[in-house]
């Protein structure tokens, strides 16, 4: 027997997601309920931390952004854009070494990505990088 999935989700995995966020009425909905309240609160937590980073730094080309879990830093090449099929705010970047930050190997690894997005951007593929996963970097 196959298991139902709701866009991918099993029931449980949504109902403690469901959990978890303090969706009101959550008890009483069906599975596609639940799939719905959760992209919806999903959503709402990529808008604040958009607006968060935002409110906190002007992003313009230039500014250095730094990834809330990798720690990677990047340098912004673009103004802000819409990244359409999921409405994220995102920028075009490339990746950095700030001097004094991070260990020895973060110069290997900036050039590392970097040649990936340039091969990406070769191919026609978009490097953008979603602002929500970012944070301001202190002047």
């Amino acid at each position: 027997m196959t298991r139902k999935t709701y866009g991918g989700y099993g029931i449980t995995e949504l109902r403690q997601c469901a959990k978890e966020y303090k969706i009101a009425g959550r008890t009483k909905m069906d599975g596609w309920d639940l799939l719905a309240a959760v992209r919806a609160y999903w959503e709402a937590e990529r808008q604040r931390k958009e607006q968060e980073l935002l409110a906190a730094a002007k992003v313009e080309p230039g500014v250095l952004l730094r990834h809330k879990s990798t720690g990677d830093v990047i340098r912004v090449l673009t103004d802000v854009v819409t990244w359409e099929p999921y409405g994220a705010l995102c920028v075009d970047a490339e990746y950095v070494e700030v001097d004094g930050w991070g260990d020895d190997r973060r110069t290997e690894r900036a050039a590392y990505l970097n040649r990936g997005d340039a091969e990406r951007r070769a191919r026609g593929v978009a490097t953008l990088h979603p602002l929500y996963q970012y944070e301001a970097m202190a002047s």
